[in-house]
């Protein structure tokens, strides 16, 4: 009953249960407790089953019902999800088809609102250019002492400067590129001028659009394009939901095939397990007779869950059984739990 003051090796303690309790309290300080057991594997929570499958070979069955099982557990997954947006079903069409018909209502197409914003800025400073467009043509064609008329003197100056001294011929073959430039200007500008005219209420009907566009640019994505991106997910979405009680069905058609796949298997899992389970068992009272404990007598007892096999909730990706070793080492005594019945 001493223990060493530097709390170094292991003690092996017996005395009372007072004495085991003290040291307990102790155990954190001075040493590491075991109880009687505490090493054997076979006493673990689940270490049946698993001892049972491994005896049997029964790594590919219990492989294909634990495929199933996850395959179960993902279909049950999306059918939860599917009932949660079937609640929300209505209001959500309500607010996509809400949205739908405010882009179609805007009939928005793409670079709209860049058309707009230059027509604004034409708008805008449109007595300015036209001005500008009106003083440049007359100028350059229509005034008696236009550019082009005051160019035609100055070529037939050059021409006949040419004629007496070569070195300006040069210059005056110039007037065949420059002069169609300038007259393809002058065109421009009338026509551009005729172009330009200020229609009283058109700059109010561009910014009332162009406001409209920006709130909807907000709204739904800070471009048209992303507002036509919008409008087409929303169409989508309204699709798949007017489909949704068709998915409902899949999904419950899927859960149907495969439950039946998992306890066609989890049951070939539970024969096998009862087969091996019956040669153990005469094994195993061979092997206790040989230790002179004739009367000793062990079982496996290989069963369904609590529940149901049909309730989902109570199946495992082990299958659908549990297994208990039982043991009765004495004559008259009825078989428990080896965990409770078995001594060190």
């Amino acid at each position: 009953r001493q223990i060493s003051p530097t709390g170094r090796g292991k003690v092996v303690v017996n005395g009372t249960a007072g004495t085991l309790a003290l040291l307990r309290e102790l155990a954190p300080y001075l040493a590491d407790i075991h109880g009687q057991g505490d090493n054997l594997s076979l006493l673990r929570p689940g270490a049946d089953l698993e001892l049972l499958d491994r005896l049997a070979n029964n790594q590919e069955l219990r492989e294909k019902v634990k495929r199933s099982f996850s395959r179960l557990k993902e279909l049950e997954t999306k059918q939860s999800r599917l009932a949660r947006e079937a609640k929300d079903k209505k209001a959500r069409q309500e607010h996509l088809e809400f949205q739908v018909a405010e882009i179609d209502k805007a009939s928005v197409t793409l670079g709209e609102d860049l058309k707009l914003e230059e027509e604004r800025t034409l708008l805008v400073h449109a007595e300015r250019l036209r001005g500008a467009a009106e003083e440049a043509y007359s100028n350059l064609y229509e005034d008696e002492s236009s550019v082009l008329e005051r160019l035609a003197v100055v070529w037939k100056r050059v021409s006949e400067l040419a004629e007496i001294d070569p070195r300006l011929g040069s210059f005056g073959e110039n007037e065949s590129v420059i002069r169609p430039q300038l007259e393809d200007l002058a065109l421009f500008l009338r026509d551009y001028r005729e172009q330009i005219r200020f229609t009283p209420g058109r700059l109010d009907e561009v910014e009332e659009r162009l406001t409209s566009l920006e709130r909807l640019k907000r709204k739904y994505g800070g471009s048209l394009e992303a507002a036509i991106a919008h409008r087409q997910e929303s169409v989508q979405e309204l699709e798949q939901l007017e489909h949704q009680e068709e998915q409902v069905t899949l999904v419950y058609q899927d859960i149907t095939r495969e439950s039946a796949q998992y306890l066609e298997s989890a049951d070939a899992l539970s024969r096998h397990r009862k087969e091996t389970a019956e040669r153990l068992q005469i094994q195993v009272e061979k092997e206790l007779r040989s230790l002179a404990m004739e009367k000793a007598r062990f079982s496996i007892k290989v069963g369904k869950s609590e529940s149901d096999a049909g309730d989902r909730s109570h199946w495992r990706e082990s299958g659908l059984d549990e297994v208990e070793f039982l043991f009765s080492a004495n004559p008259g005594e009825d078989l428990g739990q080896l965990t409770r019945i078995a001594s060190g």
